[in-house]
């Protein structure tokens, strides 16, 4: 998360991983971690934006080895600039995922759940035709039991949207029976959840994929504990991870795709690109089959 309050960007951007099995293979690994990181949860907030503009926010991803980001802001203008400026300058190195923010300001937290003005803001923002998900968004318990948020979840699985909760488990469930076809990613995979719960949970719902950030327990400074080795080690989430990947790999090659068909008019120059893309992003997907399968 970037912050206006101070903290480093360098610990803003660490590896958010949105596949657990893949930081478990990196944690096992005998040798430091030094590959490309997917910041996975991303705040670019409007005080951000006074003390990071966006030309200093890429160059400190890429100083910190960051390659890609999962973008939300309150409010969403900041994701806006971050997409917009990638868009222009595929160069900068630095893939965008945007998600829509259901924050217009701080009002909303807390508040937004009921409020229908942030049902008609996401419709509107999605028409801009460059969105991936919605969230992150807080809600817990009983309060994800709104019309509105039936709405939201259900507009999600229309839009083909992907939605970010930081939530309980107990308003997890409330999304799915929202819509069983959502899908989610669980910011912070519920935190302090027990890990059984977190099992359980990833079992019962496979469109539902955790990312850990600030999630304590994992792991010491050398090795995973016991119980998260046995989980990332499982066939059931190294089959949901490549699934995952698949699907992010996809959204990357449609974001390549019409950024050449937009940019690049010399159709033989075209082909020769999003060819170029196709096998990047196949043996980024070897790669990680590699990785899960190979500890």
């Amino acid at each position: 998360m970037i912050s206006g309050a101070g903290p480093s960007l360098a610990r803003a951007c660490r590896l958010a991983f949105a596949s657990l099995a893949l930081l478990a293979a990196a944690v096992a690994r005998a040798e430091p971690y030094t590959g490309p990181l997917f910041d996975a949860h991303l705040h670019y907030n409007v005080e951000a934006t006074e003390h990071y503009p966006v030309a200093s926010a890429f160059e400190l991803f890429r100083k910190n080895g960051v390659r890609a980001i999962l973008a939300n802001s309150r409010p969403n203008d900041g994701t806006r600039a971050l997409f917009e400026a990638r868009r222009a300058d595929p160069s900068i190195g630095v893939e965008v995922v945007a998600f829509i923010r259901v924050y217009r300001d701080r009002a909303d937290y807390g508040t937004w759940q009921d409020n229908r003005e942030i049902h008609a803001m996401i419709v509107a923002e999605e028409k801009r035709g460059f969105y991936k998900g919605i969230g992150e968004f807080h809600v817990h318990g009983r309060a994800a039991d709104t019309p509105v948020v039936k709405d939201i979840v259900d507009f999600s699985v229309a839009k083909g949207l992907i939605l970010h909760a930081h939530s309980d488990d107990a308003a997890i469930e409330i999304l799915f029976r929202h819509n069983p076809k959502a899908r989610v990613i669980w910011a912070h995979t519920g935190f302090g959840l027990s890990l059984e719960r977190v099992e359980e949970m990833l079992k019962k719902y496979p469109a539902l994929w955790g990312e850990l950030s600030y999630r304590s327990g994992i792991a010491d400074a050398s090795s995973l504990s016991p119980e998260w080795k046995a989980l990332f080690s499982g066939t059931f989430v190294r089959v949901t991870t490549v699934l995952f990947f698949v699907a992010l790999l996809y959204h990357a090659w449609i974001g390549m795709r019409d950024i050449f068909m937009d940019y690049v008019k010399p159709t033989g120059i075209r082909l020769f690109l999003q060819s170029a893309v196709v096998v990047a992003l196949l043996l980024y997907l070897i790669w990680v089959a590699q990785i899960l399968w190979s500890h």
